[in-house]
C-alpha cells in the first residue's frame, strides 16, 4: 500500500505544479492588456547600433532606389522580399489588397531621429502594429519583419520597454492577441466587424 500512496501523492503534486504553471502563464498577460493591445496596437522599436540608415538606405526595402537619395548601406536591399512600399513620403508599410474593405494599414514602419535633421541617418525604426486593423495573416509578416531585421541588420530590439533577444516572446504575444480577438471579442482581425468595433470604441 505504501508504494501506491507514494505514487498517488506524486501525481497530486505534479497536477498542482501543472495547474500553477498554467495559471502563471495565463496571468502573464491579463485580458484587459490583450484587449488594449488588440485595439491600440503594439510598438516594436529597432534601434540601429551602427550603419544607421538614411532615407535612401531604407528605400531599398521597396526593391528600388530613390533617385533623389542614393543609398549608403546596401544591406537594406536584403529586406526587399518583405514587399514593403513607401507610404506618405515618410513611412513604410504594405498597402491592403485590392478590394479589401479596410483602407487603413494594419502596421507601419516609422523612421525616427532623436534630434531631427532631414539629412541625418535615422536612429531607429518604430513598427506600429494594430491587430484588429490587419488581417490575421499579416501577423506572420510582422513576425518575419522582426526576424529579418535581427538577422540582416545590426539592431537592438525593444518591446514593451525592454531589450528583446528572444523573438518567440513577440510571436507568442501576437498569437495571444489574435486568439483573444476571436475568442473574447468575437471578431476576425481585419474584418468589417473588427473595424466597426474599433470605431465604436473610439466614439464611446
Amino acid at each position: 500500500m505504501k508504494p501506491l500512496c507514494f505514487i498517488a501523492l506524486a501525481l497530486i503534486c505534479l497536477t498542482c505544479q501543472e495547474n500553477h504553471r498554467s495559471t502563471n502563464q495565463t496571468s502573464q498577460t491579463p485580458p484587459k492588456e490583450l484587449r488594449d493591445m488588440a485595439m491600440e496596437g503594439i510598438t516594436i522599436e529597432f534601434i540601429f547600433d551602427r550603419n544607421k540608415p538614411t532615407h535612401g538606405d531604407l528605400f531599398l526595402m521597396t526593391g528600388a532606389e530613390d533617385p533623389d537619395f542614393p543609398p549608403e548601406h546596401k544591406q537594406y536591399e536584403q529586406l526587399k522580399s518583405l514587399g514593403l512600399s513607401q507610404i506618405d513620403d515618410a513611412y513604410f508599410g504594405i498597402p491592403n489588397e485590392p478590394g479589401n474593405i479596410n483602407n487603413e494599414l494594419g502596421f507601419l514602419l516609422i523612421p525616427k531621429q532623436i534630434n531631427y535633421d532631414g539629412n541625418a541617418p535615422f536612429d531607429s525604426v518604430l513598427m506600429d502594429y494594430v491587430p484588429l486593423r490587419s488581417e490575421a495573416k499579416r501577423a506572420d509578416l510582422v513576425k518575419r519583419i522582426c526576424s529579418e531585421f535581427k538577422e540582416n541588420l545590426d539592431v537592438s530590439i525593444l518591446f514593451e520597454g525592454e531589450e528583446l533577444n528572444d523573438l518567440e516572446i513577440i510571436n507568442d504575444k501576437i498569437d495571444a492577441i489574435i486568439a483573444y480577438c476571436r475568442a473574447e471579442l468575437k471578431v476576425e482581425p481585419g474584418s468589417v466587424e473588427a473595424i466597426a468595433l474599433l470605431e465604436r470604441d473610439y466614439t464611446e
